[in-house]
């Protein structure tokens, strides 16, 4: 079942199990009955500016600023990632993550949101050191334009929907265990792929998005 959700959180359509406004904390306001509170630890000094809704926390790529959560609770749980991002001209030779749950430094074991060289819109998925899927969009970023990602996992498929449409999925049933303790913002866990811009409205949840969930989060968020 689906529920609207009255609040500044217009994106949500399922209870988040972790949720970050970005509202001058950086506190999960998860609002599942019993969830973990999983809040981000801000590193070197990023800073609060006008968001998609209401304020987004700001990563400069050049004084290497970013936000953790290095013990991350029941990762196995997740099936859905949705945010907010604005890119703000990072360099895209580094393949920048506005977002990417992990583990702690190998890069071994990551589930994904990344800017290409070319700027594509790529979600990424890497078990035990390999690459497992990779869902490569048609969409690119845009430097100082908002784009609301959806990372969904159902019973067969990852899934990415870009602006509330489906552009890409990877046929896999993987789940996701133990080794994913790095929840990052802003950059990739092991000191790399920095993102320059804004991240906004960052909620989990321990559900699968459809299709409609993900149109109708997008149109009530004032995509």
């Amino acid at each position: 079942m689906t529920i609207i959700l009255l609040s500044s959180f217009a994106t949500a359509w399922y209870l988040p199990a972790h949720y970050y406004e970005f509202e001058d904390v950086t506190r999960d306001n998860c609002l599942l009955a019993g969830c973990d509170n999983a809040s981000l630890s801000p590193i070197n000094g990023p800073t609060y500016a006008t968001g998609k809704i209401g304020k987004a926390i700001d990563c400069e790529e050049g004084s290497s600023q970013y936000l953790i959560n290095s013990s991350y609770p029941v990762p196995s749980a997740i099936k859905t990632i949705e945010f907010w991002a604005k890119p703000e001209n990072p360099t895209y030779t580094n393949y920048p993550r506005p977002l990417q749950l992990g583990d702690a430094a190998a890069h071994s074991y990551s589930w994904d949101i990344m800017a290409t060289n070319t700027q594509s819109i790529t979600s990424r998925m890497r078990f035990g050191g390999a690459t497992i899927w990779t869902i490569a969009s048609a969409d690119t970023w845009t430097d100082g334009q908002w784009t609301h990602i959806i990372m969904s996992k159902n019973v067969s498929h990852y899934n990415l929907f870009i602006n509330g449409t489906l552009t890409g999925s990877a046929a896999n049933t993987q789940e996701l265990d133990g080794n994913f303790t790095d929840f990052n913002i802003c950059r990739r866990q092991d000191n790399q792929a920095y993102w320059d811009g804004l991240v906004d409205n960052v909620a989990l949840f321990e559900d699968s998005y459809s299709g409609k969930n993900a149109s109708d989060s997008y149109n009530n968020g004032a995509g």
